[in-house]
């Protein structure tokens, strides 16, 4: 658990974000703090959708950078989670077919962790 200047810290941080996010896209603070909560991902069509971005620069190499970060926070946000946890944030991100087709052997897993239950 952070220390109690840390959580502050990192509370100060989250409160500036959604600010500026609200403040880019035109969305409610409320609607901003609840996606942040929720640890939501957006595609490039979803950001500019959601007015993050403005436009999409089709095969620009941040788009790469951005997809292999998202990738990485994603797996770190995941260890320690269950197979079903884990294949449900990858289906949100990357729809079922392509979750399969990134990590074939968690369907596996899932299919073995709900038969236990």
């Amino acid at each position: 658990a952070p220390k109690p200047s840390e959580a502050k810290l990192l509370s100060s941080l989250q409160s500036q974000i959604a600010d500026g996010y609200a403040l880019r896209s035109g969305k409610p603070l409320a609607t901003i703090q609840n996606m942040m909560t929720q640890e939501t991902f957006l595609n490039a069509k979803e950001a500019v959708k959601w007015g993050f971005a403005d436009s999409i620069i089709a095969g620009s190499q941040s788009m790469a950078i951005a997809a292999k970060l998202r990738d990485k926070v994603q797996a770190k946000i995941m260890v320690g989670k269950s197979a079903i946890d884990q294949w449900r944030a990858l289906v949100k991100i990357h729809g079922p077919s392509n979750a399969n087709k990134l990590n074939p052997q968690l369907r596996q897993q899932v299919i073995q962790e709900g038969n236990k239950r």
